[in-house]
């Protein structure tokens, strides 16, 4: 708040001087939690729906549900396209706007900023080149957009695919990670500001083999020096071969430190409460009969430990479920305190997991984080036929699609949100997409209090489709 000199005549009185220094209200603060986008001191949840109808099939469209004292509550909520006010662009067919999401304080004004990608985006005469817009943090909540400009662009970049956010040279200020092919990464360096300015731009080049492109980007401080690292995957078209590497901040830029297992998702947070923060990486494409593997890599003050790891899939002994080709286990993956216990707990995404009768109906599985890391002890498995979970099992759910974990209603327990992105409208054949949010509790995430958000529930017609493609809120533990 700006400081006032008030010159005070003196035959103001006490009761007039009272009433002149509490005219104007003092607004309250923001709180800077990562992930609260209107600073209210509760986090929220943005969710992506890249193939959302918004006056063009597929244009695609973000709702961003707000926190409160009883989690998430769809009645708190905003949704912004590229047809919103003060958004750049337009909404138009196949943009994809929605289709990646990265939150940080971007502006350094203490609220979270949300960073959207619209990979088919045109621009000019070049298709699908993609842009990348930060929607701003604010008392009220989202609202306006800056396009960031990213320089390495042109037909075909698709630029928007894969984003992440994190202060990655350890300056105060977050920074953006964005992919652009054929593999490489543009990292923006904060602070950003409203009217589209940011610092300098490093490229980073990820891979040489001709047809790799980057997949999937992961943040967080894995070697605790308040520097962001890095997880970068990619695949490669020709072979559908996954790699996967550790890359560390630094003042002077990000730097390959570790080759991590073959895969495509992961996730960051610390799961053996040591201070250091761990990597949960999923290859959910895994050609053997497992289905999927999870493998963890423990973090230490050089990077990673070299002593400490696990794999997990669903023919490990305490792991619900049976290994099945096809049921893509870490297909999503996040990691958060759901007990309170200091633990992070590694949640696991299986979508195309059959249950019954119902072909890749999906389910995800919980596994509790301790001294010695994960554990599969008290490992549970949550489906639509979990007593409490809103909806019913069904055929092509895809339950597990995507995962965040974060602490929405302040309690100090993160809640689950959860993704089936196949979920079919009640009583119609039309696979949209829906959301759950699934309480932490004492005992871990309980069924209780569940609720399904749906398009419908933001105000938009069950046939936008993909609906929770993407979620945006994680807060590593």
């Amino acid at each position: 708040m700006r400081k006032r000199t008030l010159l005070l005549a003196t035959a103001l009185t006490t009761g007039l001087l009272a009433l002149s220094l509490t005219a104007t209200p003092a607004s309250a603060a923001p709180s800077g939690l990562a992930g609260d986008f209107n600073g209210d001191g509760y986090r929220d949840i943005a969710i992506g729906v890249p193939e959302g109808i918004n006056g063009a099939t597929d244009a695609g469209y973000v709702a961003v549900v707000y926190g409160t004292a009883a989690g998430v509550d769809p009645a708190k909520r905003k949704v912004i396209s590229q047809n919103s006010t003060g958004v750049p662009g337009s909404s138009e067919g196949g943009d994809s706007f929605g289709a990646k999401l990265a939150v940080a304080d971007l502006d350094k004004d203490g609220y979270t900023d949300l960073a959207v990608g619209a990979p088919g985006e045109d621009i000019g005469s070049n298709t699908d080149q993609g842009s990348v817009t930060i929607l701003w943090g604010g008392s009220a909540g989202v609202s306006g957009g800056t396009t960031v400009s990213v320089p390495k662009a042109f037909d075909g970049a698709m630029v928007g695919s894969e984003l992440a956010a994190g202060d990655f040279d350890g300056d105060g200020s977050a920074d953006l990670a964005v992919s652009t092919p054929p593999a490489d990464l543009q990292i923006q360096h904060g602070p950003f500001t409203r009217s589209g300015g940011a610092g300098v731009t490093e490229t980073v080049h990820v891979a040489a083999e001709s047809g790799t492109f980057v997949r999937n980007l992961t943040a967080g401080d894995v070697t605790g020096d308040k520097k962001a690292d890095l997880v970068v995957q990619a695949r490669r078209d020709a072979e559908g071969q996954s790699q996967a590497w550790l890359y560390t901040g630094s003042a002077t830029g990000l730097v390959r430190s570790a080759q991590l297992p073959d895969s495509d998702t992961a996730a960051i947070g610390d799961l053996d409460k040591d201070g250091y923060r761990d990597i949960a990486v999923g290859d959910s494409y895994e050609t053997t009969a497992m289905g999927g593997r999870v493998s963890v890599a423990y973090g230490a003050p050089s990077g990673l430990s070299t002593t400490k790891g696990a794999s997990f899939h669903q023919s490990t002994s305490g792991v619900p479920g049976a290994a099945e080709p096809g049921d893509m286990f870490g297909g999503a993956l996040a990691i958060g305190d759901t007990n309170g216990d200091g633990y992070g707990d590694l949640a696991i995404g299986v979508p195309g997991e059959d249950l019954g009768t119902k072909p890749d109906a999906g389910d995800f599985v919980v596994l509790r984080g301790s001294a010695s890391g994960v554990t599969v002890s008290g490992a549970k498995s949550v489906s639509q036929d979990t007593s409490g979970i809103p909806g019913s099992v069904e055929k092509g759910d895809r339950f597990g699609s995507a995962l965040q974990l974060s602490d929405t209603n302040k309690d100090g327990r993160a809640d689950l949100a959860v993704s089936a992105i196949g979920e079919a409208a009640p009583h119609e054949s039309v696979h949209s997409g829906a959301v759950w949010r699934i309480r932490g509790a004492s005992t871990g995430l309980t069924a209780t209090g569940s609720l399904a958000i749906s398009p419908d529930d933001v105000g938009h017609p069950w046939d936008d489709g993909t609906f929770g493609a993407a979620l945006g809120g994680n807060t590593p533990n």
